[in-house]
């Protein structure tokens, strides 16, 4: 094992369009943290896709948590489950899981408002 990891990192140039405000407001921060307003459009960009990762891995975990909870009732009964009834679950959870996530969130969002 090194010490020593290095990392290439390549950057590449790319012409953005942004409104008038939106170009002040990036300027305006860049100077706020001491950065170039190329640094700040990255950040803020990197900082957007994690956040939409975080929400994909939330709503596939909203997902299984469904599936779990519609899906083990009947056999802990002693029941089983019929292989169409199953299909209609899973094709119920795949529609409705990003739906109850945001309900999810929504909720957690009012409760911390309190």
């Amino acid at each position: 094992m090194s010490l020593l990891e290095i990392n290439q990192i390549r950057h590449i140039s790319a012409p953005v369009r942004l409104d008038e405000s939106t170009a002040a407001e990036v300027d305006h921060y860049a100077v706020f943290i001491p950065a170039s307003a190329d640094d700040v459009v990255d950040t803020a960009l990197n900082y957007v896709f994690s956040q939409d990762l975080q929400m994909h891995m939330f709503t596939g975990r909203v997902g299984i948590q469904m599936l779990l909870m519609n899906t083990l009732e009947p056999p802990l009964r002693g029941d089983a489950i019929a292989p169409d009834q199953l299909t209609i679950l899973f094709r119920q959870v795949q529609t409705t899981k990003a739906a109850k996530a945001q309900e999810l969130l929504a909720k957690r969002r009012q409760n911390k408002e309190r």
